[in-house]
């Protein structure tokens, strides 16, 4: 049996960028921002009902999925393809418009912080809104790092040419060739199938794919290029969260948005940490097993303890997946299914594609 494996994006968006759809559901963001700030801009802060908050979410989750969606489906294109202008183009065009309605929606924050802790962690324990406990609770605790309208202003407006950073950063590293000599044939690949090669069980084949990486990576230009967009997200991260409050752990903003206590997080990264002469054991048992004790290499740590001959197609590997899922959890297993039967696997690697 054949399963499909690439997305369907018509399935679920539209059939293209000339779709009239997407242009029309892009010339709606502003109007129905508008009409979204129109109903609740004075009323939001004075809810004093789960009834209230409840139509409120209800809205609110309808309204960011339509505004939402042009932006989902363009991501989703450029991710089966950086280097498509079209599709950069437009998202160039619809970056402008969702910050403008960001902007426009400054207002729920506010409306929150307005409306305080103890008021939204009462809602939190309403049976009307289960639903949306953990959202509730987390909006609780992140109120105090809300800062005023204008500040908030500021910090959206910035956000934009921080964006494009990641854009360009996933533009740029998609448009990275590799190459590596295979017997003496020098073969075109995308990165993620040199890096397949990371496992293969020839050494030779194996420190060739990490020499093809490097190659590439550690050029001067890329890494003049790179280090200057992971710079720039780093000292926009240090910034906002020295303005919000979050005090010295660089983490603690993300740690809140994961719903992990930053004590928990410290504490599974210093077990790590104790743990990297385990580590280490393991790399110099699997060295001995490679007969590689004197000569183990970084292109070493991937390789496989054994050997198989055997090639799996797609079909054959989704097959002995859905097998396991089947004996493991039914709720896994019809997960399994329906992510291919409903066409929401790109399985097959290609130039150009997102990792």
């Amino acid at each position: 049996m054949s399963y499909p494996t690439s997305w369907n994006l018509a399935r679920y968006f539209y059939t293209g960028l000339d779709d009239s759809r997407l242009a029309d559901d892009i010339a709606d963001i502003l109007p129905e921002t508008a009409k979204f700030r129109a109903k609740y801009e004075k009323s939001f802060p004075k809810f004093t009902t789960p009834e209230e908050i409840l139509e409120f979410y209800t809205d609110y989750t309808d309204f960011s999925y339509r505004l939402g969606k042009p932006s989902y489906y363009l991501f989703y294109r450029s991710s089966l393809d950086t280097q498509d202008l079209d599709v950069t183009k437009k998202m160039g065009e619809i970056d402008y418009i969702s910050t403008e309605a960001s902007n426009q929606l400054l207002f729920v924050a506010q409306g929150w912080k307005e409306i305080g802790y103890d008021r939204i962690m009462t809602w939190s324990r309403d049976p009307k809104l289960v639903k949306y406990r953990n959202d509730l609770v987390g909006t609780a605790e992140g109120i105090k790092h809300i800062l005023g309208e204008r500040e908030e202003y500021v910090l959206n407006m910035k956000s934009r040419p921080l964006g494009l950073a990641g854009s360009l950063h996933d533009e740029l590293t998609g448009s990275y060739e590799f190459t590596m000599n295979m017997g003496g044939e020098e073969k075109k690949m995308t990165e993620e199938e040199v890096r397949s090669y990371r496992q293969h069980t020839d050494r030779s084949i194996r420190e060739e794919a990490y020499r093809s990486l490097r190659r590439v990576y550690n050029s001067k230009q890329n890494q003049i290029a790179l280090g200057n967009i992971y710079t720039s997200i780093i000292k926009d991260w240090s910034s906002e969260i020295t303005m919000r409050g979050y005090g010295k752990n660089v983490m603690a903003q993300r740690n809140l948005s994961e719903e992990m206590d930053d004590e928990v997080v410290d504490m599974l990264l210093s077990e790590v940490e104790k743990a990297y002469p385990i580590y280490t054991r393991f790399l110099h048992a699997k060295a001995k097993m490679l007969s590689l004790t004197s000569d183990f290499s970084v292109w070493d740590t991937g390789a496989p303890l054994g050997k198989s001959d055997k090639d799996f197609t797609f079909e054959e590997a989704y097959n002995l997946h859905l097998s396991v899922m089947k004996d493991f959890d039914p709720d896994f297993y019809d997960y399994s299914k329906r992510m291919i039967e409903e066409e929401r696997i790109d399985v097959f690697p290609r130039a150009g594609k997102r990792g």
